[in-house]
């Protein structure tokens, strides 16, 4: 099968390290490992672009900068939002021309805020089109960035998605059931994400706590992603300081909340048992986590399937979680992982059942290991995803 795997944002580059990121890349190699044909057509491009000089680029976002303290919130959005659907009429050329030249049996969608030129194409082509949908994103901008003045357009954009595509697949049952409250008759499929069969320990654990001046026999818990206020990674270093035992916290990832976390990790006293990496590779994030005895996520909101949990349990180590549906759809609690409130007691009190036993540690890390390795890798999520697309006939 010929596939052109389209990803309409400006923004959104194929080589990022975060998590839209890696789906892309996989989810494109796993098509590949199949058999098939896919050509990549990203509209943000492979790699991020920076300016030749340093001057201009910090330039540019201080103006930036300056203009967003006197233009309101949500007429700032609006403009984002406005200049998104003028982007999406040139993605849609893009794509036709694509089209035209690869001549696909189908398009397969990253889908985006307010973004209809890949279903309005597929549909007037008569080609068959995937929608691949990770977050309810009308709520999700509004949530994050407030309601801009184009919110009902937005709403209705994403019922054209809906409505349009031939497929949806969606990350979690959560997401499944907000695509029928608003489509009843959608074909959707649930493929929680998904890790690399090659994601595995690779030994380098001891050296890195040792650079770190990590003791042998301290239980070091740990977190590995972007540092973001909505992961929670404050409320983690909150939870640290209510255990009670020999224990150390490793923070790999980076973000513009974390000077704030390293000052609250002096401010409460736990700087030297609290270990700040920045960012790092994606390459080097087994090396991280292998070093670790427990790994956390202290939050996820109700709709998204977080990568990480599937890297934790590839790489064998016990996980707390949120006791959130996403979640609950992969991992069941006492079995496979603990999963508790995102709250800082529950938290702790989930570090400190860990720290104090080892046995519980080991179990549910290698129940969990064992179904990631069976149930969630990357080139079983494209399998589900084909087998259900070579059903549907235009």
């Amino acid at each position: 099968m010929k596939i052109i795997y389209f990803s309409p944002h400006p923004n959104l580059f194929l080589n990022i390290s975060s998590g839209p990121g890696v789906h892309m890349r996989e989810m494109i190699n796993a098509m590949e490992e199949l058999g098939h044909e896919v050509k990549p057509v990203i509209m943000g491009g492979i790699d991020a672009q920076f300016t030749s000089s340093g001057n201009d680029s910090k330039g540019s976002t201080s103006l930036k900068d300056k203009a967003k303290k006197f233009i309101p919130n949500r007429i700032w959005s609006t403009l984002k939002d406005f200049k998104l659907t003028r982007f999406d009429q040139h993605a849609k050329d893009m794509l036709r021309k694509a089209v035209e030249d690869f001549q696909p049996d189908l398009i397969y969608e990253r889908a985006n805020f307010s973004m209809t030129s890949g279903v309005e194409l597929a549909s007037e082509m008569g080609i068959r089109h995937v929608l691949e949908m990770n977050a309810p994103y009308p709520e999700e901008k509004a949530i994050m960035e407030g309601k801009g003045l184009q919110h009902a357009f937005a709403v209705r954009q994403e019922n054209v998605q809906l409505t349009k595509t031939d497929v949806v697949v969606v990350v979690s049952t959560a997401l499944e059931k907000y695509v029928l409250d608003r489509n009843p008759y959608a074909l959707v499929i649930v493929t929680p994400n998904a890790i690399r069969k090659n994601f595995k320990p690779n030994g380098k654990g001891v050296q890195i706590r040792e650079e770190l001046s990590i003791p042998k026999e301290a239980v070091l818990f740990g977190f590995v992603g972007s540092i973001f206020p909505y992961h929670g990674v404050d409320r983690l270093i909150t939870a640290f300081t209510k255990v009670k035992g020999n224990a150390q916290l490793l923070i790999v990832g980076d973000g513009y909340v974390l000077p704030e976390l390293k000052q609250q990790a002096n401010s409460s006293g736990v700087a030297d048992l609290v270990h700040f990496t920045g960012g790092v590779p994606h390459s080097e994030v087994p090396s991280y986590l292998d070093a670790m005895d427990v790994t956390i996520m202290a939050t996820s909101n109700w709709y998204g399937s977080p990568v990480k949990i599937f890297e934790y349990g590839a790489l064998k180590k016990a996980i707390i979680a949120p006791n959130v549906v996403p979640v609950q759809d992969v991992m069941v609690s006492n079995e496979d992982g603990l999963l508790v409130a995102p709250t800082e007691t529950s938290i702790a009190e989930a570090m400190n059942t860990l720290l104090n036993d080892a046995e519980l540690r080991e179990k549910l890390a290698s129940n969990f290991n064992g179904k990631v390795m069976e149930n969630h890798t990357w080139d079983q999520m494209a399998k589900k995803v084909i087998s259900a697309l070579e059903r549907i006939k235009k």
